[in-house]
């Protein structure tokens, strides 16, 4: 995967995501296991992604943070893990579709699903809180590694001195001042 996450929920286990889907009656698709597994949950350095809506406009809009499998570990004690954001599942919401992610675009939140099951399996998607009555999906990738792989920063550039400072890497913000040191020491950065 090409797009760390970072304050990730304590890790899950293949026995927990077994139990898991038996509660929601899904089979995850593969690859989101193998997320799950490897982080489970978390915020990725990259969160800008794109939706097309009912229009096929692309819309840009950020990923808040993926929901982990169970809420030990969780840094934020307001965010949801799997089973809360997918107990109350709106109405409209077409079946084979589980939400994963919250996140946000200008002027609505609303959050991103991995589909199940049938021609949804693998794909991503990004559902805008609407009338839980609407079955309103916005296609944003063909499958989970794409998503992550397409997401970018927000500022467009890499965040090469801000990334080890927020994950709390001091020698790789050390790596950073050294390869730096002449345009600090001229005032140039």
């Amino acid at each position: 995967m090409d797009n760390p996450i970072r304050r990730s929920a304590a890790p899950t286990t293949d026995a927990e995501l077994a139990a898991l889907e038996q509660r929601l009656a899904v089979r995850l698709p593969d690859p989101y296991r193998a997320f799950l597994l490897a982080s489970n949950g978390g915020v990725p350095r990259r969160t800008q992604f794109l939706h097309e809506n009912k229009e096929g406009k692309k819309r840009v809009t950020w990923l808040s943070h993926f929901y982990p499998a169970r809420r030990d570990g969780l840094i934020d004690p307001d965010w949801l893990d799997l089973p809360t954001a997918n107990a109350d599942r709106p109405e409209g919401l077409p079946a084979g579709t589980v939400f994963v992610a919250d996140a946000h675009f200008p002027g609505n939140t609303g959050k991103v699903c991995v589909g199940t099951e049938g021609e949804r399996a693998g794909k991503v998607y990004f559902r805008p809180d609407v009338d839980g009555k609407k079955s309103t999906l916005y296609r944003v990738a063909d499958s989970w590694d794409e998503f992550l792989t397409e997401m970018t920063y927000p500022e467009r550039k890499e965040r090469a001195w801000r990334d080890p400072i927020e994950d709390g890497d001091v020698d790789g913000f050390r790596d950073w001042l050294g390869s730096h040191r002449r345009k600090l020491d001229d005032g140039a950065l």
